[in-house]
């Protein structure tokens, strides 16, 4: 009789805490998940393990934090554990305290997108100065493949894809100034907010992006067609599917905005004669016109 009390005891314990908040000294893990990934998070806020559903690869990780580097300091869940951790429906909060700030590191999957997003919020009851902020200070517990550092043809960091036996990771910060260490054995992003912030401004970061893919084994290079702006990595071979993965992270990226959105052909990129001389030259420019109403374009 004694043995089924301390086993119904031990169950209300366990549903109390599985079931909304949690208490930031438990060495419980959390876990978020859909049909293309399963992401295994410490109480800490600590990447522990991502499983790549669509490849069927488990990427395993030996350390992971943040660093936010303020005038008051560094601010890091390498050695502290959050005062407390809610769970809702598609994300996962910890709540870090550190006297005058505190900090939530809130991680999201949300639908059955192939990515989560993590972000850092500031609350702040002091004036405070943010210089710098990594976010994915990352190492594997086995090295990577091969990693590429993608930049877009203003080469501006974009996006970094970490390759391993049949699929691989993508990641990056929705920054287009971030910074990137990146190597087989892990990566670091980090930005310069640059911020002073009043008292109770807070200030919530610009979320890093970690998705998955499953390697098609069809590889996209640069094409021969001349572009009035040189891609400087097209001669870097991608897989087929890292772009797609990138392209639906792109898409899940604009989607807010797409009531206010216009789709506007612009001639700078796109140059057509501009005073057809015969009618080869005006048939190319209403082909080109009456090809952009059938998208349904609103301006040339």
């Amino acid at each position: 009789m004694k043995k089924l009390i301390q086993l119904l005891m031990l169950t209300l314990f366990v549903v109390s805490n599985t079931s909304g908040q949690i208490n930031g000294t438990d060495h419980l893990i959390n876990q978020l998940s859909n049909e293309k990934l399963k992401v295994i998070i410490s109480n800490s806020g600590k990447l522990l393990s991502i499983e790549n559903l669509l490849a069927m690869e488990k990427y395993g990780f030996e350390s992971d934090k943040f660093e936010l580097e303020t005038d008051l300091g560094i601010f890091s869940n390498k050695d502290k554990n959050p005062t407390r951790v809610r769970k809702e429906d598609n994300r996962i909060i910890y709540q870090f305290d550190y006297g005058q700030v505190s900090l939530n590191l809130v991680y999201t999957l949300k639908g059955e997108n192939g990515f989560i997003r993590r972000v850092l919020k500031i609350v702040n009851k002091t004036p405070l100065r943010v210089k710098n902020l990594k976010m994915g200070r990352t190492r594997f517990s086995k090295p990577a493949d091969e990693t590429i550092h993608y930049m877009t043809f203003w080469m501006s960091p974009t996006v970094e894809f970490i390759r391993f036996k049949k699929g691989g990771i993508f990641t990056g910060i929705e920054n287009p100034f971030y910074h990137a260490d990146l190597d087989e054995k892990g990566v670091a992003l980090n930005f310069e907010p640059g911020l002073i912030l009043k008292v109770d401004e807070g200030y919530e970061s610009e979320p890093q992006f970690i998705g998955v893919y499953k390697k098609s084994g069809i590889i996209i290079e640069d094409s021969a067609r001349p572009y009035r702006f040189l891609n400087g990595l097209g001669h870097i071979p991608i897989d087929r599917n890292e772009s797609r993965a990138m392209r639906a992270f792109a898409l899940d990226y604009l989607a807010p905005v797409q009531k206010t959105f216009l789709n506007i052909n612009e001639q700078f990129f796109h140059p057509l004669p501009q005073m057809p001389k015969n009618y080869i030259d005006k048939g190319y420019f209403i082909k080109a016109i009456d090809t952009f109403a059938d998208i349904e374009g609103d301006m040339i």
